[in-house]
């Protein structure tokens, strides 16, 4: 994983799979928008140095109960919020510990 700012954004890149392995830059909104149509495999170190690999998705008929974020709320850039599709329940990483990124 690499980081870099292009254009004023930072881009975090990451070995993506899918339909060919390739690398590629992902923004946050990118990797939001990405979970918001379909779930996606991340893998990532968690905050205690643990492998973490974790199926997740922002597709609101995925979600049971799902209820719209509050607009209010300050969002930290640096965490994305997730529903964990195996442990049926929110969870969270911070894009700088992701290590890769696959569709699902």
């Amino acid at each position: 994983r690499q980081m870099c700012i292009r254009d004023r954004h930072l881009y975090y890149q990451y070995t993506c799979y899918g339909s060919g392995a390739k690398k590629m830059l992902l923004t946050r909104n990118e990797i939001v928008e990405q979970l918001q149509v379909g779930k996606l495999e991340v893998t990532f170190n968690k905050v205690n140095g643990d492998k973490r690999i974790m199926t997740c998705t922002l597709k609101e008929d995925a979600i049971p109960g799902y209820k719209p974020a509050n607009k209010d709320k300050k969002v930290n850039e640096e965490v994305v919020s997730v529903w964990d599709i195996n442990a049926e329940g929110w969870r969270s990483f911070r894009l700088a510990n992701i290590t890769e990124v696959a569709t699902v």
